[in-house]
């Protein structure tokens, strides 16, 4: 009898820890219910935003992932996901993706693409011994190496020791030394690709990634499930980061005859014509009147016929001057001839919803699928707004939009992350971070 109430006992307390676990996928399921069904109605009411509802509902979680989704325990909608159950991809459904770092083209990277007949020699070896072989790509190489370099003539240090790497190098001296610092560079492109992708995936918003790297290979397995999204996260995961070095216009510089906020004040009014036509036909302006009043005895002021003298106070309707003035309310401090917009590389700062707002009338094409901003904005000015949000203390983000200066006209940068041979991270006087760089010769 004693072992059967032990079984009970035991048999509720499992059940009980089953549900709570369960509880988890219950809650993140109906937060997401509830995003979904936001975003429609948002959609319904706001039919000038081009978002769709998918878009709006994935931008809701990821904005709302520190609200409350668990009522009783008080768990955000972030705990919540991390903690409920992976169902996995047979369960679930969701996308499986493998990845490959490029350690053949790193090491010819880091050789200043030699062509000593020898060094080209021994890559076609290791890249065809690779197709075969389970070692990594530097042991392959190495042992190329052995077969194809010539005594008393090339020499690793010798090829590895240019204008371009001379630093990463200055300490080999035999081939050996150059073989252990290429498989250090190649652990450390592989592991800084392992980061990147786990900080994109974290970005997205995907519950409990598996992320696997496997040995010797360079290759990274990626199992995202429950993605209703794939065609984005490939966009995400396969995104190359580059990095640009670009001049800036400041705000009030002129350029074709305009400084750069001019140009969007211009873009402004004629995308909301183009959109929004009735914003223009509505009163921008309420009147009211009142009694004048004398100040003295309180009493309505009379004109010269003895009527009551009225004062009118003109008010802005917020609405139509939204409509009408899509950046400029969101903006909020550029004007007319630039009266009071200190001298910055910064055209303005404004909060997430006003980055998406502004973005939407820079992206809006005519009837011919031509972009208003093309037509409007010079071909030498690309406007580009910040990686990551600046926080202020009260934890609002804010974005800045900057106008690049575009000297080829062509999207290009006149210099970019090709020309740094190397980079490492300093402290100023102050204990501020600085980034110290050396580049080659074009750099």
């Amino acid at each position: 009898m004693e072992n059967r109430s032990a079984i009970w006992i035991f048999t509720v307390l499992l059940v009980l820890a089953c549900l709570y676990q369960l509880s988890f996928n219950f809650f993140s399921s109906r937060f997401e219910d509830q995003a979904a069904a936001f975003a429609i109605e948002a959609s319904e009411a706001d039919s000038l935003n081009t978002m769709t509802a998918e878009e709006r509902t994935r931008k809701f979680l990821i904005d709302s992932a520190g609200s409350q989704a668990y009522p009783v325990l008080g768990h955000s909608y972030r705990e919540v996901k991390d903690q409920e159950l992976n169902l996995g991809l047979d369960l679930q459904g969701g996308m499986s993706v493998t990845l490959e770092v490029s350690v053949p083209e790193l090491v010819e990277n880091l050789s200043a693409k030699s062509k000593f007949p020898a060094f080209t020699a021994t890559m076609a070896q290791a890249r065809e011994a690779q197709t075969s072989s389970n070692d990594d790509f530097i042991t392959l190489f190495a042992n190329a190496w052995a077969n194809n370099k010539v005594a008393g003539e090339e020499k690793l240090p010798k090829i590895f020791i240019n204008r371009d790497y001379t630093e990463k190098f200055q300490t080999a001296k035999t081939d050996d030394d150059v073989i252990e610092i290429l498989r250090v560079e190649a652990e450390s492109a592989i592991d800084n690709t392992e980061n990147i992708l786990r900080q994109r995936i974290d970005r997205f918003g995907v519950s409990q990634p598996n992320i696997q790297r496997q040995s010797s290979t360079g290759r990274i397995l990626v199992e995202l499930a429950g993605v209703d999204n794939p065609d984005r996260i490939i966009k995400l995961i396969k995104e190359t980061a580059e990095l640009e070095f670009w001049p800036v216009f400041e705000n009030t510089e002129i350029v074709g005859g305009k400084a750069a906020f001019q140009y969007l004040e211009q873009l402004d009014s004629v995308v909301a014509k183009y959109k929004d036509p009735s914003a223009f036909t509505a009163e921008l302006f309420t009147t009211d009147s009142i009694p004048a009043l004398d100040l003295s005895t309180n009493e309505p002021l009379k004109d010269a016929d003895g009527n009551d003298s009225v004062s009118v106070t003109r008010t802005i309707d917020g609405d139509i001057y939204t409509r009408r003035y899509p950046i400029a309310s969101y903006s909020g401090n550029y004007g007319s001839n630039g009266q009071g917009i200190p001298r910055s590389s910064v055209l303005f700062r404004v909060t997430s919803e006003g980055k998406d707002r502004i973005s939407e009338v820079l992206n809006t094409k005519d009837s011919g699928g031509r972009l208003f901003s093309s037509s409007i904005i010079p071909e030498n000015i690309l406007l580009r707004w910040d990686a990551k949000p600046s926080v202020s203390d009260t934890g609002t983000e804010f974005y800045s939009l900057y106008a690049l200066n575009d000297v080829s006209r062509r999207e290009k940068s006149e210099l970019n992350g090709g020309t740094i041979t190397n980079a490492i991270q300093t402290f100023d006087q102050y204990g501020g971070v600085e980034v110290s760089m050396q580049m080659n010769s074009e750099g």
